[in-house]
């Protein structure tokens, strides 16, 4: 959200710490009504794809995997790379339950730890 909200004030002609600086006071401010509203029809279906195509691969590894002898090399590194798979399918299922959580608060970022540490170094 805070990138989405930092090119836009670039793209208003802003220069970049005033574009961070507006980014960070729009995240603050921004409400879980609002969140739900303008960016979840956006980003739910973005991650709904996301899972699909996490829980196609990982079943395709799955797949290769049960083909191969238990106490193959093979196995173990398609073993691994099954668990891999199942982790970003796992953490892209999270990431829609919190976008849900998040729509019900009232200022899910206000907290400085989602928009504090970002900074402006070099050239404006």
């Amino acid at each position: 959200m805070f990138c989405i909200f930092y090119y836009q004030q670039r793209q208003q002609g802003k220069n970049r710490p005033s574009a961070l600086r507006e980014a960070q006071v729009l995240l603050r401010h921004l409400t879980g009504q609002e969140l739900s509203a303008e960016y979840k029809p956006k980003i739910e279906p973005m991650l709904k794809e996301k899972l699909k195509q996490a829980e196609a691969a990982r079943k395709s590894v799955k797949k290769r995997r049960d083909a191969c002898a238990k106490d193959s090399s093979e196995y173990q590194r398609l073993h691994e790379e099954y668990n891999e798979r199942a982790k970003i399918a796992n953490r892209i299922d999270n990431s829609r339950r919190i976008l849900e959580e998040y729509c019900q608060k009232e200022l899910p970022f206000a907290s400085p730890n989602y928009w504090a540490a970002f900074t402006c170094a070099g050239l404006r």
